[in-house]
């Protein structure tokens, strides 16, 4: 996390996406390791400071979701509906 090796920072996140149907959790499961690289660079480009506060925990679920279901021309209602993290640390 950061953009210079000033401000370099180490990010550890679990993440647990939610599905909106069956179909849509087969499928983006299929797709798992393209879903979890645009997490990744999603994460790279997000400042570590803005990850310390709730509400930037929770722009970050946001994007997530919006880029993931964007990535499949999908919506909440028939793809990612959720984005959850089981575990959230900025060293």
């Amino acid at each position: 996390v950061g953009r210079s090796p000033e401000t370099m920072r180490f990010l550890q996140a679990g993440v647990v996406l939610e599905y909106a149907t069956d179909q849509a959790a087969a499928h983006f499961t299929a797709c798992r390791p393209r879903l979890m690289h645009h997490i990744i660079l999603l994460l790279s480009d997000t400042e570590a400071s803005t990850l310390l506060s709730i509400k930037g925990k929770q722009d970050l679920q946001e994007r997530i979701a919006s880029a993931l279901n964007a990535l499949f021309g999908a919506t909440p209602k028939t793809g990612i509906r959720d984005v959850f993290f089981t575990d959230f640390i900025v060293q």
